[in-house]
């Protein structure tokens, strides 16, 4: 190659994909120590990217070793220990600041100042990482010499937030039944934390569990105010509140009307006639002004109306739904939606777009072979599961794989050449604790195929990789990260991802639960025409050129419950059926 900038930007690119060979790294050093102007192009390109993901990022501390230090390595932790360093040294850190994680950015003078304070960290990161590239040995500068590369050296900036990780909440849903509501601009689902403020739903039936251990089924139309862990006020609709002795105190508020929990459980209605208590178990103090506090034992009822007039009334238990009831709907709901998804899925398999159709139905224990679903059947497409292990999929009844440990993973070998790319997966995201956690890798990354994972800091990440010709100058944009939409109060709920790669119209989009979640240009000379795959793996990364006892930690920590692959562009559309049929 002629052209040392050309041949850095080439480097440097493999460098970022995690494909450069010892070789190439020891070449990349060659060119950096031996021209001062390539030492400036490369710390200019390690400038733009550690200003891009400052900005993009949460904040992160950057450790940048002394010479004698083996890694970049991030600071794991508030007691100064740098998990996965050398102890040749103690290193340099650079704290970079945590940025909005909002696309719209900041505005005005903020916006500038903080697009020159990126840049300000940008430089003075990327001569730090020249001065340790150029001082530390080639067989060290990759993360346990494996060839990965830590995400610090391939972009100039790690991502981790120093902060601890944390939720806001006082109570959280555990069941949803006929609901289509949305909270804190997400649709309402089970794991979700609730914060304090008003709750409403028009419809359906809603599981509340406060912290405090009291558990609440609220039945719509209704509107609920949560206050404090343990202190509701039920504005309209009607409730019925389980409360075991550890969360005695429990106290629902309804018009003026003070509910307090005494180690029970009781009903509570509002309503344009009044408000009424009603206890099925145990015993309720009520206190309502201008009466004094009144004990309610099980069975009995009391209701304050409107007009003044104060009455009791029997309980009616019936009038109530309680937990096992709503279980019950639950589940028989769940149930008829899993029947209709494989009356769909039937029909989808056999969509000639398909190029392969895993839907981890049916997997036995020790299956060790995940059947291709697309039709005509094609069994060489069948995949072999390596150490994961079958789990509870979306429905009861529908498995799933869980991927655990660093070797588990699913060994696939998909012939033939492509042009546009349409990825789709169900997955529960435990945590992300890789810098990258797989959701397909081919094993070697040549050109035309394709890595789709997910970073540690909650993003999509999709690339193909394109090589460019002499006449080409390599710029490094062919990789698109969607914005965050992972944080650990995600952890454990079903999700759907979907990328699209358009040859045609040189665009990437990713997709979170049938919606758009980001759009991408690539330019033209960067997009590769022909798409492949060969051997590749899902939920984690095999390099086989590396020693067998020698690969890179990209397992996903959680688990996959259906995945597809198809030779077209998926429109919005289609994605938004794909999600609909398979949310549980």
């Amino acid at each position: 190659m002629s052209d040392p900038m050309q041949e850095i930007e080439e480097l440097l690119s493999e460098w970022d994909a995690g494909t450069l060979s010892d070789d190439g790294v020891r070449r990349l050093r060659e060119l950096v120590r031996s021209d001062e102007n390539s030492r400036i192009h490369f710390a200019r390109l390690q400038t733009f990217h550690a200003a891009l993901r400052s900005e993009a990022g949460r904040g992160e501390s950057l450790v940048v070793p002394a010479s004698g230090d083996s890694k970049l390595a991030r600071n794991e932790g508030g007691d100064g220990s740098n998990k996965g360093s050398s102890s040749k040294g103690s290193g340099i850190s650079l704290d970079l600041p945590a940025a909005a994680r909002d696309d719209r950015g900041l505005s005005g003078s903020n916006d500038r100042s903080s697009r020159t304070l990126a840049f300000f960290i940008g430089a003075i990161a990327a001569g730090l990482m020249v001065f340790a590239f150029l001082r530390s040995p080639v067989e060290d500068e990759v993360a346990g010499g494996n060839g990965s590369p830590h995400p610090a050296m391939a972009t100039g900036s790690a991502q981790r937030s120093d902060a601890e990780p944390s939720s806001p909440g006082v109570a959280m849903v555990t069941q949803v039944a006929g609901v289509d509501a949305m909270v804190d601009g997400r649709e309402l689902s089970a794991g979700q934390a609730l914060a304090p403020g008003d709750f409403e739903i028009d419809e359906g039936l809603v599981q509340i569990e406060f912290f405090c251990g009291a558990t609440v089924v609220l039945e719509g139309p209704a509107k609920l105010e949560l206050v404090t862990t343990d202190l509701a006020r039920l504005l309209r609709g009607k409730l019925r509140a389980q409360v075991p002795p550890a969360a005695l105190g429990f106290t629902v508020e309804a018009n003026e009307t003070r509910v307090v929990d005494l180690g029970t459980e009781f009903g509570v209605v509002v309503s344009d006639e009044g408000m009424g208590v009603e206890v099925f178990e145990g015993e309720v103090e009520v206190q309502h002004p201008g009466d004094v506090a009144r004990l309610l034992e099980e069975g009995e009822a009391v209701t304050h109306g409107r007009d003044g007039v104060t009455a009791l009334s029997d309980a009616r238990p019936g009038e109530f739904v309680d937990i096992q009831s709503f279980h019950e709907k639950v589940s028989a709901r769940l149930l008829d939606r899993y029947h209709r998804w494989q009356e769909w899925s039937e029909s989808f398999r056999r969509d000639p777009r398909l190029i392969a159709y895993y839907d981890f139905n049916n997997f036995g224990r020790w299956d060790r072979r995940l059947r291709c679903r697309t039709e005509p059947v094609d069994r060489s497409l069948d995949g072999a599961v390596v150490g994961a292990v079958p789990a509870e999929g979306r429905w009861a009844g529908k498995t799933s794989l869980e991927f655990k440990h660093p070797g588990d993973r699913i060994r696939v070998s998909i012939p033939g050449e492509y042009r546009s790319l349409t990825f789709s997966a169900w997955v529960r995201i435990d945590s992300l604790d890789r810098w990258y956690n797989s959701l397909f890798l081919t094993d070697d990354y040549n050109e035309g195929e394709p890595h789709w994972q997910i970073l540690d800091t909650g993003q999509l990440y999709f690339s193909v990789r394109k090589i460019p010709n002499e006449k080409q100058k390599a710029v490094n944009k062919r990789k698109v990260l969607s914005p965050v939409f992972w944080d650990p109060s995600l952890s454990g709920k079903w999700l759907h991802l979907a990328t699209t790669y358009d040859v045609d119209r040189c665009v990437v989009r990713h997709y979170l639960d049938g919606e758009l979640l980001h759009e991408q240009a690539i330019p033209k000379d960067q997009v590769a025409t022909k798409t492949r795959f060969g051997p590749s793996t899902i939920g984690n990364w095999t390099r086989p050129y590396r020693p067998d006892r020698d690969f890179a930690i990209r397992n996903l920590n959680g688990s996959i419950d259906e995945f597809a692959i198809f030779s077209d562009v998926l429109s919005a559309a289609e994605i938004q059926e794909i999600y609909l049929h398979g949310k549980p």
